[in-house]
């Protein structure tokens, strides 16, 4: 079985960036894969004419089995494109096009949820200049501000008041005029902490709960005062992780919950999600359950000898 994955290093120098590419290449060869890890700048698409082609580096090559984006928030305009070409050339692709569109913009995830009935924070999409009394009547404060793609807890800031509102606005009008941003309700009892349950095609296979005693946000490190541990999968949770990944439209998922004071919230929906904690936490061996995902979508062709025999 040959793949590719589409990767851009987001964060030099991160391990919770690299870990899961890293792990995906270890254990290629003992999951009996051939795994390339190609960046989008190194593709050409071409479309009509003879036939489609894709060339890596100037130059033709065979198309893999199966593509893994891991774009995440920041896929371009051209990642997107390369994607669809995938698609369209029939390789299958681990997360698809249409599921990567909506994950990588917050307000999209939280309009898609919530048309399916799932329960999302109250959200408020920001034009500048944001109107702090707006915010007040539509969110109340405290307010959650987010930029509309990011990830691992990057452009996530806490006004307390109209006043913090206010001088995030003005920080964020400095430093980038014009962004996309997000007000969301702050969940006070989910402060510092949150779920994130791993989706593997239609198998919810591990949960973690994550805690920082330091930030509003769980998703830190355990050097930044962030501790992770094993969370019982119950049926209602597997079913509540599958209908959210069937409304975004991605087969793997790394799917961020609130604790609510009457239940769950979605908070992020990743399509790239990293294996670091889930693994630690639940000790499974990620890559391999994604391969075998994998060879099942692809068919008995790609099985392996011993699932032949």
């Amino acid at each position: 079985m040959t793949g590719w994955i589409l990767y851009i290093d987001r964060v030099k120098n991160s391990p919770h960036v690299n870990y899961s590419v890293r792990r995906m290449v270890e254990s290629a060869q003992d999951n009996g894969v051939n795994l390339r890890v190609i960046h989008p700048d190194q593709l050409e698409l071409v479309v009509g004419g003879p036939g489609a082609a894709v060339l890596v580096d100037g130059k033709p090559e065979a198309l893999p089995d199966f593509v893994m984006p891991r774009l995440g928030s920041r896929t371009s305009p051209f990642g997107m494109a390369a994607i669809r070409h995938f698609e369209g050339l029939g390789v299958c692709c681990v997360n698809g096009s249409a599921g990567v569109a909506v994950a990588k913009d917050k307000m999209a995830t939280m309009q898609v949820l919530a048309a399916a009935g799932i329960a999302v924070p109250r959200s408020l999409l920001l034009k500048f200049p944001a109107d702090a009394e707006l915010v007040e009547r539509a969110i109340g404060f405290p307010a959650v501000v987010k930029l509309l793609s990011g990830s691992q807890g990057s452009g996530v800031l806490l006004a307390k008041e109209k006043k913090e509102f206010a001088d995030i606005m003005g920080l964020v009008e400095g430093v980038r005029p014009g962004a996309n941003l997000l007000a969301q309700q702050f969940v006070a009892s989910s402060s510092g902490t949150d779920l994130r349950v791993m989706v593997v095609g239609r198998k919810a296979v591990a949960a973690a709960r994550r805690s920082s005693s330091s930030s509003f946000k769980a998703n830190l490190s355990q050097g930044e005062g962030g501790q992770v541990e094993a969370y019982p999968l119950d049926p209602a949770l597997e079913e509540l992780a599958l209908r959210i990944t069937r409304a975004v439209g991605l087969e793997v998922a790394g799917i961020d919950l609130l604790f609510g004071p009457e239940g769950f919230l979605v908070c992020e929906v990743n399509s790239s999600p990293g294996f670091r904690v889930i693994e630690l936490s639940a000790g499974l061996d990620l890559p391999q359950i994604l391969f075998d995902h994998i060879r099942q979508s692809l068919g008995p062709a790609h099985k392996t000898g011993a699932e032949h025999a």
